[in-house]
């Protein structure tokens, strides 16, 4: 994810609500922001902060590693919080073909799983396609 150049990192940028103010969510904690302070200026609930904070983490730790660093769980967990593998590839100074093929190779596939929300009366509106990264415990709608 590397720090965006889209919005600075200040107080100012985080307070006042914009279309901008998730990428300076992002680089406050890159630059070291807790979660407290970043809550204290945006009110917005701590367990989303801590969220966003568990992708800069990873990010920084990919930072630091190579491509023959990288371990099947640690791809695992970077395709569960939502890593393109052009994303893990740039984090590592690799090719997003490398890490596609590190990820098939240790059978690391996104699946759909199909699930009816709806009731008989909205039956073709109600069904819902669900990608999990790698584990069914881990959702997400498309």
């Amino acid at each position: 994810m590397l720090q965006n150049d889209i919005c600075v990192a200040s107080d100012h940028a985080l307070e006042v609500p914009t279309d901008q103010r998730l990428f300076a969510i992002a680089n406050a904690l890159h630059t070291g922001y807790t979660v407290e302070r970043i809550w204290q200026l945006t009110k917005i609930d701590r367990w989303f902060l801590n969220k966003l904070l568990n992708i800069v983490r990873l990010d920084q730790y990919l930072l630091t590693m190579a491509l023959n660093d990288l371990t099947p769980e640690l791809v695992r967990r970077a395709k569960q919080l939502g890593f393109a593998d052009s994303q893990v590839a740039r984090c590592v100074q690799a090719t997003h073909m490398a890490v596609r093929k590190l990820r098939t190779d240790w059978n690391i596939t996104p699946f759909v799983k199909q699930i009816d929300t709806g009731t008989a009366a909205e039956a073709c509106f109600g069904l819902r396609r669900w990608r999990a990264a790698c584990s069914p415990e881990h959702f997400f709608l498309l």
